[in-house]
């Protein structure tokens, strides 16, 4: 496994962890997922109060060393006014049965509620030891640069965006250089483009012509290309444990640049 350092973290997070949206319905499935991913190296564990799966998380790590595992969740836009964050972060450690969120995020953004009032109640919560990180989610340069702003004691450490070898608007629009001249580690979500990667043949067959070469699976070098990036963590969801393992085997997989390349100039 390889592991990342977070801005303001001592801790080492692995770059691959594990996502936990849609598992709701699938509750033995999903603890069995989230198990077996810690068993196998993966100590990065991202939900959310809409997920609606955080006493998922709780019941998978249950028998495990808290201090071992870094839990990531969100909070919804409607609970940004500062009472609000307040009490939904309880109301997430009462569910995640824990005392403390490795990273709380912010999991869209609000423009109807004042950022200064929300990036108060997060470092409140800092303060009081009940979070570790504060993190954002689908947050561009402008947003980023406006909660960063608002906030008078601490760093954004992370940016949770849609990231993959289809989707690289954060590339373009000044989201990926700005996280990277301010330390931000992006969080890529929907790694595999929801599946969707292998409905587009041009980029299937790109990657399956580079995949022989590694002795890999497409969706590995989907995987690989992303923790290619010093500054990326993926969080691929999967109850399937042959994929999920498929995805951890992604890490020892590492590209020549002219394979990086080539896969980055892919649109």
């Amino acid at each position: 496994m390889i592991y990342r350092k977070l801005s303001g973290y001592k801790k080492q997070v692995s770059a691959l962890g594990i996502g936990t949206w849609k598992m709701k319905g699938h509750r033995k499935d999903a603890v069995n997922a989230i198990k077996y991913a810690i068993d196998h190296g993966i100590n990065f564990i991202d939900t959310a109060e809409m997920y609606e799966t955080e006493d998922i998380v709780a019941e998978a790590i249950k028998d495990y060393n808290r201090d071992d595992i870094f839990i990531a969740t969100k909070i919804w836009p409607d609970h940004f006014h500062y009472d609000d964050v307040i009490n939904a972060c309880n109301e997430s450690l009462a569910r995640l049965k824990t005392d403390h969120i490795d990273l709380y995020q912010l999991h869209w953004p609000n423009h109807s509620i004042d950022i200064e009032e929300t990036m108060s109640a997060m470092e409140k919560l800092k303060d009081d030891g009940k979070i570790d990180l504060i993190g954002v989610s689908n947050f561009n340069a402008i947003e980023c640069q406006e909660a960063s702003y608002a906030m008078k004691r601490y760093a954004i450490s992370t940016n949770q965006l849609k990231y993959n070898v289809l989707s690289k608007e954060i590339e373009f629009d000044g989201t990926y250089d700005y996280c990277m001249r301010h330390d931000m580690s992006i969080i890529a979500y929907s790694p595999l483009n929801k599946g969707l990667l292998f409905n587009d043949r041009k980029t299937l067959k790109f990657l399956e012509e580079i995949s022989i070469k590694y002795g890999a699976m497409p969706a590995q070098i989907a995987l690989a290309w992303l923790l290619y990036h010093n500054n990326v963590m993926a969080i691929p969801k999967s109850i399937n444990i042959e994929h999920l393992q498929e995805n951890i085997n992604a890490v020892d997989i590492k590209l020549k640049a002219e394979d990086y390349l080539g896969i980055s100039k892919l649109i």
